[in-house]
């Protein structure tokens, strides 16, 4: 997403150049979630103010799906959580394909909760794979939130510290949470697919972290790449045998 020029932009990451972009209906900014998914086979790209397109630039249309987003693996259940706010907001979305009248995207909502856990000020969702997990990292509070894709918390991951701002799940089962101004030991933690805690990893300096929604888990699951706040350490590659 260029948000200097509210266009969206796919690159060819073989050949690293621009195959298209396009513009985006309603101002975007560099906190605005961009979600790729298939519901039904067919490519289309979520922002998190509320708008779709498929892939040649084509509107699919407003949502009403806004804030952090994430997607079960088959791309049909989609869950967001407001940024900011206190108490944190998530909704849970159905979504549908069909090439009926040119193509179609179906959105219906499907659950909401407020306070899980008594969190506040969201900062990333996550939800696994087969879709009966949900991840919240939310500033408040210090410690990220597994909770049923029916939005009822089920416990708080342990061993974290401040502001936790970075969710993320892997198909295996490993689920990754980190968060911003660590004053301790690690700045991202592994979890098992119950939540029980592998390991802790330190990748900035003292009271620097991870930049919000910036975590990702490798297509194997084995390297986690983050960026941070630290100058001296902003885009980080951290190879871990699980």
């Amino acid at each position: 997403m260029d948000v200097s020029q509210q266009r969206l932009v796919v690159i060819d990451l073989d050949t690293r150049t621009v195959q298209r972009s396009w513009a985006i209906n309603g101002a975007v900014d560099d906190q605005t979630a961009v979600l790729a998914v298939r519901p039904n086979g067919f490519q289309v790209i979520l922002l998190g103010h509320g708008a779709a397109y498929d892939t040649s630039g084509r509107s699919l249309g407003a949502t009403g799906i806004v804030g952090s987003l994430s997607a079960s693996g088959d791309g049909l259940h989609i869950y967001a959580q407001d940024r900011g706010i206190s108490p944190a907001s998530v909704t849970a979305f159905d979504l549908d394909y069909s090439a009926m009248s040119g193509g179609i995207l179906m959105v219906s909502q499907v659950a909401s909760g407020q306070n899980i856990n008594g969190s506040s000020n969201g900062g990333d969702i996550a939800v696994n794979y087969d879709n009966t997990n949900i991840y919240t990292a939310t500033s408040a509070p210090y410690q990220c939130t597994m909770a049923s894709t029916g939005l009822t918390a089920i416990r708080g991951l342990e061993g974290q510290d401040v502001y936790p701002n970075n969710a993320e799940t892997h198909l295996n089962g490993l689920i990754a949470c980190g968060g911003a101004n660590q004053y301790g030991a690690a700045d991202f933690w592994i979890y098992g697919s119950n939540g029980d805690l592998r390991s802790s990893h330190k990748v900035a300096g003292y009271a620097r972290g991870l930049l919000p929604r910036q975590l990702v888990f490798s297509a194997d699951g084995r390297v986690v790449i983050t960026l941070t706040d630290d100058p001296l350490m902003a885009f980080v590659p951290t190879g871990v045998l699980w």
